[in-house]
């Protein structure tokens, strides 16, 4: 399967754009170590309206728009959504592109969306924006699908916020277990502020994390992600380092979710409207975000 590769560089830091499936940033390396996910094996071709398994042999690693579902099908309505959206795996358009910066743009279902993805030596930036342009209100969920791996988790990684933020476990399929939310310095006293090789499968959400977003600190780099929690006021935790032995994970996969979200689950659009907490855009509505990844290294300089 050929695909398009964009590289940008700037300085320390270098990214690879996969505009063909989803707009991915498949690879991100600063000082040359990398630190984006990357699957264990070849991805295929992605699969219309697909489940999970479907999406996860597909996914080329990194970070990718989740769009306009996040999670689970959802196989009713006007525009059925396969497993985390028909946006997220398939071509968008360069719309314009330097050294620096490129802009992509997919326009399907009624929907138009534009991707901006700069760079700068120490620091990407994503902006989006998402427009209906039916005269009907659509539903939709969004979330910035940004996982970390490679030689970030080669180390136990440290996981911080607010104090003040607010978290809760949700079950591994990402439906609410009815627990509450609690402080982050409540769960972090335990074992949710670290990540490491006996870390099991599991899925979290926080809230109400303030300006200073989420940093996970390892033994090489420290990655701060920061975004616009005005429009994306949820963060998933996702982790995965090696305990799912079902398919299609095997094993195989060490991942480290940290991916803001218009919805507090990570069940689709089916559970949104269950659980009345579904996103609406107006007809003509445009909707914007943005997210901000620093990196910077840990290691002792020689």
């Amino acid at each position: 399967m050929s695909v398009t590769r964009l590289t940008l560089t700037n300085g320390e830091l270098e990214i690879v754009i996969l505009p063909d499936m989803g707009g991915a940033i498949s690879e991100a390396s600063y000082r040359g170590i990398q630190f984006m996910a990357r699957p264990p094996r070849s991805a295929i071709q992605p699969i219309r309206l697909g489940d999970e398994a479907d999406w996860v042999r597909a996914w080329n690693g990194g970070w990718q728009p989740l769009l306009p579902n996040a999670g689970n099908q959802y196989l009713e309505g006007k525009y059925p959504q396969g497993f985390h959206g028909n946006a997220s795996q398939v071509q968008w358009k360069v719309e314009d592109r330097t050294a620096t910066e490129v802009l992509l743009a997919w326009h399907d279902e009624e929907l138009q969306s534009y991707r901006s993805i700069n760079i700068s030596s120490n620091q990407i930036t994503v902006s989006g924006r998402l427009v209906n342009l039916s005269n009907e209100p659509r539903q939709f969920s969004l979330t910035e699908h940004l996982v970390f791996g490679d030689s970030l988790l080669m180390s136990q990684v440290k996981l911080e916020t607010n104090d003040q933020a607010q978290f809760m476990e949700l079950s591994y399929d990402g439906t609410v277990k009815g627990a509450l939310f609690k402080p982050w310095a409540e769960v972090s006293a335990s074992d949710w502020s670290a990540v490491n090789r006996s870390t099991p499968a599991r899925l979290g959400l926080i809230k109400d994390v303030g300006p200073l977003g989420v940093t996970a600190t390892g033994e090489l780099l420290e990655v701060r992600v920061t975004w616009d929690t005005e429009n994306l006021p949820f963060v998933w935790v996702w982790e995965e380092m090696g305990s799912t032995q079902s398919e299609p994970w095997l094993g195989e996969y060490f991942c480290l979710g940290i991916e803001p979200s218009t919805t507090p689950h990570g069940a689709g659009l089916g559970e949104s409207l269950r659980t009345g907490t579904v996103n609406m855009l107006g007809p003509k509505e445009k909707f914007h975000w943005w997210v901000a990844l620093m990196v910077a290294s840990t290691s002792v300089e020689e």
